[in-house]
């Protein structure tokens, strides 16, 4: 019963859910997954990958958006969509990503690879709620451009339209912008967005979504 309504709730709560045996293997492995999480945490699992971006009339390099990956050490290399709604359900996503900003700044700087400020060249972080909620975070992220001493303009984070509508959140992003950092709205069109909406945001760029340019 307890497993039932746990299900119950995750589903969006006022709804009923009957317990069954593949409903206790997902429960048991969701938890699974969320040992392994913290446990990827302390040991410092998670990395980033670099995808390029483009500009389209010369071809040239813009920048890379960073993404994360996690090489489980049983399961293979794993994409974010198989570990991050855990991760967000267990309040660890604040964690990671801090912990995978810091290793790409490690990574780049060991390597002689940070942003060169007289480059028109980005290099763009993903930010979920966790993030934007945390009212400390716009402080950390310039306390991390000073570290490394990357000017913020040539750090720009990505947010999804439905953070959006949190107070808190507008209020970290109008800090992240004052600091000098870039905003990005990723897949804007099918949230709660509008381009009258946009006077009040800071944003410096939209990514449209690709189901509006697909055909």
């Amino acid at each position: 019963a307890d497993i039932a309504l746990y299900a119950a709730k995750e589903g969006g709560r006022d709804r009923a859910s009957f317990f069954d045996d593949e409903l206790e293997e997902a429960l048991l492995t969701g938890l699974e997954l969320e040992q392994d999480l913290r446990r990827a945490i302390d040991n410092d699992e998670f990395v980033p990958y670099f995808q390029p971006r483009f500009h389209a009339d010369a071809i040239t390099l813009a920048g890379v958006e960073v993404l994360m990956r996690w090489p489980h050490p049983e399961r293979g290399l794993l994409m974010p969509d198989q570990f991050i709604p855990a991760a967000e359900r267990a309040n660890l996503m604040l964690e990671m990503d801090r912990a995978l900003i810091r290793k790409t700044f490690d990574l780049l700087a060991n390597n002689g690879a940070l942003p060169d400020p007289a480059l028109p060249y980005r290099i763009a972080f993903n930010l979920n709620a966790a993030q934007l909620l945390d009212t400390g975070f716009a402080e950390a992220m310039g306390r991390i451009a000073t570290q490394y001493s990357v000017p913020p303009e040539v750090i720009e984070f990505e947010i999804v339209e439905r953070v959006l509508v949190e107070r808190v959140a507008q209020e970290t992003l109008r800090e992240l912008r004052e600091a000098g950092f870039g905003l990005s709205i990723d897949d804007f069109g099918t949230g709660f967005s509008s381009f009258a909406y946009l006077k009040d945001l800071p944003v410096t760029c939209l990514k449209i979504d690709r189901s509006f340019i697909a055909d």
